[in-house]
């Protein structure tokens, strides 16, 4: 049930607006008012990402996890 309201339109629109999240659903419109997609455009945000950029490695997510909780979540 939780994955399910993870999932759901409300939830992802949310997630998108408040926190910065690109949604899963393809329906969640990313260039509504008040998304990020829309507010830093003009710094290099994109919609649309080129097809070369791939997904990091693991290990690559981790450390940057670690970093963040290190030096960021306070």
């Amino acid at each position: 049930m939780f994955i399910n309201y993870l999932t759901s339109q409300p939830a992802q629109s949310v997630a998108l607006l408040k926190y910065g999240f690109r949604p899963t659903l393809s329906s969640v419109a990313l260039d509504e008012p008040g998304s990020p997609f829309q507010q830093f455009a003009a710094n290099g945000f994109k919609i649309a990402l080129p097809p070369q950029v791939a997904v990091p490695a693991g290990s690559v997510l981790n450390t940057l996890l670690d970093f963040w909780s290190r030096n960021v979540k306070r």
